[in-house]
């Protein structure tokens, strides 16, 4: 039978660990380790009353196929393919067709912790998974691990090694983050009826018994509602966030994932108790969900120090109920637990301040799957995610390009131009490269931030160029001048734009003027302009055929003064004096 100290209270509802195994309480966490296919580890997420989502698509897909009702406490975790390999509650452990592994039951941890369990893949074997678990309401089985070997059971895997106990008591906050190395792991902690941190460092070796400690902030003990609350490293891994939820509180501390030390607090009070957190991809921004009725979300801006934090904070978000866990997915978009609800609350836009974010209450229905307190809590490291985008893709032209990431540390470009030389690569935050020539570049960046690292890649199509020749400015007589614009048969579709408003290729000129013509092609547009000064044609009459005596002259005329005369042979005055009889011809230019 349940002690009293097996029992939650939030606020009017109280939640006990149940007797039957038909209402089981999972606590959900997922874990994504970087490497090749990244993002891929945290594609799946199992939680709530058998609830699933899988985040292969946008929106992500609805999942009803758990096996799990979670009601805090949980983890998943896929391959770095994005294949399903195992979820678990902190007691037993389900392979990727829903059933338990053979070993997979009897874990330490409880699922009516907040976050029962995290998922680790050990540094340097694509086999093996520890699944580290804590206890409720700080109680004796504290931290523990355990290994899954997926190699056994036909590739469905099996808990090899169980419940090794790495310290008690402990609260039932737990989190990881990535070492600066970018290899191995922190696993981190906090002490029951004490103040202190414990980060363990999980490498290709194993575990390293001995955790770093850190003595820092606030007690948490006496009532057990001060074991309860989240645990959350920020994606570049440099900040904390604890929530204290009978204190109302929650704390953000400074972290090292190079020695593991954790420092300068910083107390955020609320008028409720605090439950989830969760940092935005930028690392800007915290939330903090107080789990009420009516419930509501906060944001505070962690780039300021000190009490400014606290002064920043501002509701974004309200819901007629009781919030849970908030957790960022793979979308960069930060979804929160509404109790018992059909569906669950999301920020569309967490890199943005204040209520611009935009919370959405009921936003992502779960296909008649319940939420409950839980979410998958990830190893945070694994959203630092990067992005650019770019403008001006014309060949002969530079291509801008903006780093999609806040504040990295440096930064690497490579345009995929080999053709281009040296200028092919760059260091700049937001460069420009000229392509070579028209065609499909793959385009990489890879952003640095506190020792981590992130790439992205894009394959982008530099377009030809349209080349139109109007030709030099000039006199013209000839009425109506024709202007072509040129034809483009290799890249259709081509729109032309004259100076009058017209859209053919060709355009007629019958006045003096200035004419431009834009010739358009997927974006690309170039102009060219000419200027023409129409005359009318000189007229001239040189007199009729006649017969003159020898001896006689005469004098032919071009007529026409200040234009340029060519006669027979080849003189270039306006007349032309007749000795002998022949046919005399002159030619008038303007």
């Amino acid at each position: 039978m349940n002690s009293f100290n097996n029992l939650k209270f939030f606020s009017d509802f109280c939640k006990v660990k149940p007797l039957l195994s038909s209402i089981i309480i999972f606590l959900c966490l997922h874990l994504s380790w970087k490497a090749a296919g990244q993002g891929n580890y945290n594609r799946f997420w199992y939680f709530g009353a058998q609830a699933g989502l899988d985040f292969s698509t946008t929106p992500p897909t609805v999942l009803t196929n758990g096996a799990m009702s979670a009601f805090e406490g949980c983890a998943t975790i896929a391959d770095p393919s994005g294949v399903l390999q195992f979820y678990t509650n902190g007691n037993n452990v389900w392979n990727r067709n829903h059933t338990i592994m053979p070993s997979g039951n009897g874990l330490n941890g409880d699922g009516a912790a907040t976050q029962t369990a995290i998922i680790v893949p050990a540094p340097g074997n694509t086999s093996l998974y520890y699944i580290f678990t804590v206890d409720t309401n700080g109680g004796p089985r504290g931290l523990s691990y355990s290994l899954v070997d997926m190699s056994l059971n036909g590739g469905l895997g099996d808990v090899t090694i169980k419940n090794v106990l790495l310290q008690t008591p402990v609260t039932e906050k737990l989190t990881a983050v990535r070492h600066a190395n970018g290899i191995d792991a922190w696993v981190i902690v906090h002490e029951w009826n004490g103040s202190s941190f414990s980060a363990f460092e999980v490498t290709a070796g194993g575990i390293n018994m001995t955790p770093v400690i850190s003595n820092t902030g606030s007690v948490h003990g006496g009532a057990f509602t001060n074991s309860h609350g989240y645990l959350k490293a920020s994606p570049n891994a440099r900040k904390l966030a604890c929530a204290i939820r009978g204190l109302n509180t929650v704390e953000v501390f400074d972290f090292s994932n190079i020695t593991g030390q954790i420092s300068n607090p910083v107390s955020l009070t609320f008028p409720s108790n605090t439950y989830g957190v969760e940092f935005s991809p930028n690392n800007h921004y915290l939330f903090a969900a107080i789990t009420a009725n009516p419930g509501a979300i906060y944001q505070f801006d962690v780039r300021l120090t000190g009490a400014a934090i606290a002064g920043s904070g501002i509701v974004i978000g309200n819901h007629s109920g009781f919030l849970g866990a908030l957790q960022l997915g793979k979308d960069g978009k930060i979804y929160a637990c509404q109790f018992t609800s059909p569906s669950l609350a999301v920020i569309d836009a967490p890199n943005v301040g204040g209520t611009a974010c935009g919370f959405s209450s009921n936003a992502l229905f779960l296909g008649g799957r319940n939420g409950q307190y839980g979410l998958p809590n990830f190893l945070q490291s694994f959203f630092i995610v990067a992005d650019f985008t770019y403008t001006d893709t014309c060949s002969g032209a530079p291509t801008n390009f903006t780093t999609i990431f806040a504040g990295p540390d440096s930064v690497k470009w490579n345009f995929g131009d080999p053709a281009s030389g040296a200028a092919n690569l760059s260091t700049a935050i937001n460069p420009q490269h000229t392509f070579s020539s028209p065609g499909s570049y793959t385009v990489e960046l890879i952003v640095y931030q506190a020792l981590l690292t992130d790439t992205v890649r894009k394959t982008i199509e530099i377009f030809a160029t349209p080349d139109p020749d109007l030709g030099t400015d000039r006199s013209s007589c000839v009425i109506p001048e024709v202007l072509d614009a040129g034809s483009y048969p290799n890249f259709p579709p081509t729109s032309y734009l004259w100076s009058n408003g017209s859209t053919g290729q060709t355009f007629n000129v019958g006045a003096d003027g200035i004419y431009w013509v834009e010739v358009t092609r997927l974006g690309c547009m170039v102009r060219d302009t000419v200027q023409i000064s129409v005359f009318s044609p000189p007229v001239v009459n040189l007199v009729p055929n006649q017969t003159v005596c020898e001896g006689e002259t005469i004098v032919l005329d071009a007529g026409n003064p200040g234009c340029t005369y060519l006669w027979q042979d080849g003189s270039t005055s306006q007349t032309y004096t007749v000795t002998q009889s022949g046919t005399y011809a002159v030619t008038v230019s303007v």
